[in-house]
């Protein structure tokens, strides 16, 4: 799924309330900084754009589980990535007061930046 047809569903999803999202909903504020990472030109605005969207979460006080793809397509919980094989991609859930959104399509740009948002 691209980036722009991601946006599409979530704001359908928002509109027909099947996201859980209220109208200014505060999710909105992790969606915006998602949308910052996967819309980074550089490893270094991918770096901070990290920062920034790790500092929302712990605002906010959500929490977020993430999947990975690999190079092999093999796909793993980041619990169980052990970094031995190349990240494809990744997608994550956030989890925020009771509501809940799921990304796609993040292939980091430094495989650093990954390990940065899970403080790894």
């Amino acid at each position: 799924m691209t980036r722009s047809g991601l946006a599409i569903l979530l704001a359908i999803g928002c509109v027909a309330g099947t996201t859980g999202c209220k109208g200014g909903s505060d999710t909105k504020i992790l969606q915006k900084a998602w949308t910052a990472v996967i819309d980074a030109f550089t490893a270094e605005a991918e770096a901070e754009a990290v920062a920034n969207l790790r500092k929302a979460i712990s605002r906010k006080g959500a929490s977020f589980r993430g999947t990975i793809f690999d190079e092999d397509g093999h796909t793993i919980p980041h619990t169980e990535f052990s970094g031995d094989k190349a990240i494809r991609t990744v997608c994550l859930t956030f989890y925020d007061d009771g509501e809940e959104f799921t990304t796609t399509d993040w292939s980091p740009k430094d495989e650093a930046n990954f390990y940065l948002l899970f403080r790894e």
